[in-house]
């Protein structure tokens, strides 16, 4: 079974402070991807299809203290969903394209629930350790088109804060097939009361700016990794989506309670399409609109 790297990754970023020293307790965002066509070679009908994808995500973020305050238990708790929008309109050579299985180009709908926990320690002179697991599911709920796919992971996390800045380093490992990946992390964070930078190596780096007293623009890059399994009758096995997206958002904070984001992001994606004898990749480069509503807590 394949990993879900982005959850991983979501686990991680808990533990870190997020703009202004505000952790989202609860998040809702939509996202949304102009249509795109495909870019490959080994299949130069598939040029003229076009796709775009949606993403509705819900995350649950908690921690708190224990009687001896220098542990915390971390709990995350996310919820996505993608859907795609096929246009093939543009298709010239339609006996042709027929001979294609669908699953080259067309993905259905599914879904990934993600259960995250974690313990952090912290110490004297602004050291802190933090170790996380996470289980992931990926399926395409009460449908019968995906098998369903359960995957583990987790990592471990040393940092120390000093003189408002904060670095660390790591490992994250994951599930991969039938074995287990280990991979190294790092991070950097440094923030005042008007900016600050954050950043979590190789997954995700971010620039924040304050406007006024309610408001700020970010601006970031982050890594993103989707896989679908499909049942064994199938003559494709797996369709693997790797991005890499630029995005710049506004932020707006009600009360310093209630978040309201939007903004706009460039998805640079890379797909790899398994078969049972060989595989394919195609590119596609497009642009997106998300919005979103978070509950802040100090």
């Amino acid at each position: 079974m394949k990993t879900i790297f982005s959850t991983l990754i979501l686990c991680l970023c808990t533990t870190l402070v997020l703009a202004q020293n505000e952790v989202p307790l609860i998040s809702l965002e939509y996202r949304t991807i102009a249509q795109a066509p495909i870019e490959n070679a080994a299949h130069k009908i598939l040029n003229d299809v076009s796709t775009a994808n949606s993403f509705i995500n819900l995350s649950l973020n908690y921690g708190h203290y224990l009687k001896d305050t220098t542990y915390t238990i971390i709990y995350s708790l996310n919820y996505t969903n993608v859907s795609q929008s096929l246009d093939i309109s543009q298709v010239k050579q339609k006996d042709e394209f027929d001979l294609l299985p669908k699953n080259y180009y067309q993905q259905p709908q599914f879904s990934q629930l993600s259960f995250s926990t974690g313990l952090s320690k912290t110490f004297g002179k602004g050291w802190s350790l933090t170790g996380l697991f996470s289980v992931n599911i990926v399926d395409d709920f009460f449908k019968s088109e995906l098998p369903t796919n359960i995957n583990f992971g987790g990592s471990t996390y040393l940092e120390r804060e000093h003189n408002k800045v904060a670095y660390g380093a790591g490992i994250i490992f994951w599930q991969l097939e039938e074995r287990v990946v280990v991979s190294p992390v790092l991070s950097f964070k440094y923030q005042n009361k008007k900016r600050g930078i954050e950043a979590l190596l190789p997954a995700k780096i971010r620039i924040w700016q304050k406007i006024n007293k309610v408001s700020y623009l970010a601006a970031s890059a982050s890594s993103n990794f989707y896989s679908i399994r499909y049942n064994t009758d199938n003559l494709v096995v797996s369709t693997d989506m790797f991005s890499f997206t630029p995005e710049l958002t506004y932020n707006y904070l009600w009360e310093n309670f209630i978040r309201f984001t939007a903004g706009i992001d460039m998805p640079l994606s890379d797909v790899t399409i398994s078969k049972k004898n060989n595989v394919f990749k195609y590119k596609q480069n497009s642009l997106g609109f998300k919005v979103g509503l978070s509950l802040m807590i100090d």
